[in-house]
């Protein structure tokens, strides 16, 4: 009985078969040509057990056209396996024979063989997935590029700042940044007596637009603002995400008052310093 790896590469393959000892009756590294793989492996068809393709990007053409042929073929899950990690010598022969005396073994992590004719499909979804990825990359680079140049806040933008100004109002309406804050909604309502929790206060004082407003920039500003996401992180490492995000939201609600109260433009080392 034989078995056969195959170290499949982008413009090469290296076609390893060993018999039942581990002993190699053959090795060549060969160009990706069904033809000349197919030619290689004639002579050992009536003892060949099974040929192992490792799974890469590429695999397609040689798994179907070895099974088109009528061998017995296997998919290796490169991530499913692990190699001895003692071995003195690695490389593309030593990886091939390896895959050949796994299946020998019994002991191969094989990977799925998807139906060629759903392929198309499955192949397109996952561009998709990329490009969608790719493309809000991208957005959230330039909304950064835009932040650190005009000067506003992260997270917030056209519709969330006309709601902002709208439910504030009259910024001097809140002596102080704090005043500010509880209206939002960005600070606890705590009632204490020596030292003891004694319940909370009137949680639904304050304006709930402006609350769900500060919510939704710092869901946003993780997106496109590190300084914020390393705050976010810090706090929810201490605490749990809903803690962590009102802070974030506390924080861009401060920042606000300031830039409305002085004029001034956002500062996210002022922020987040």
């Amino acid at each position: 009985m034989k078995f056969c790896g195959i170290d499949l590469h982008s413009n090469n393959s290296v076609v390893v078969v060993s018999d039942e000892e581990d002993r190699i009756v053959f090795n060549k590294r060969l160009p990706n040509d069904l033809a000349q793989i197919r030619a290689v492996l004639e002579p050992h068809r009536p003892d060949l057990a099974g040929v192992v393709v490792e799974s890469t990007y590429n695999w397609y053409w040689l798994v179907d056209g070895l099974m088109d042929t009528g061998y017995q073929v296997h998919l290796a899950h490169p991530s499913a396996i692990k190699k001895y990690e003692g071995l003195k010598h690695s490389g593309d022969f030593a990886d091939a024979a390896y895959l050949a005396h796994l299946l020998r073994l019994g002991l191969l992590a094989e990977g799925y063989i998807y139906p060629r004719e759903e392929r198309g499909a499955r192949d397109l979804a996952r561009k998709r997935m990329q490009l969608v990825r790719y493309r809000t990359a991208q957005i959230l680079a330039i909304e950064g590029i835009l932040m650190r140049q005009t000067g506003t806040v992260p997270g917030i933008g056209d519709v969330l700042a006309t709601t902002i100004m709208l439910e504030a109002g009259t910024i001097n309406r809140s002596t102080q940044v704090g005043n500010f804050s509880s209206y939002c909604r960005c600070v606890d309502s705590l009632r204490e007596s020596n030292g003891k929790r004694k319940g909370e206060g009137n949680t639904r004082n304050g304006n709930k637009y402006l609350a769900w407003a500060f919510v939704e920039a710092a869901n946003f500003a993780l997106r496109c603002c590190p300084q914020a996401k390393s705050f976010y992180d810090r706090k929810k490492s201490r605490s749990n995400r809903i803690l962590a995000l009102k802070a974030l939201a506390h924080k861009l609600a401060r920042a606000c008052y300031h830039m409305l109260r002085d004029q001034k433009p956002f500062d996210v080392h002022l922020c987040f310093g």
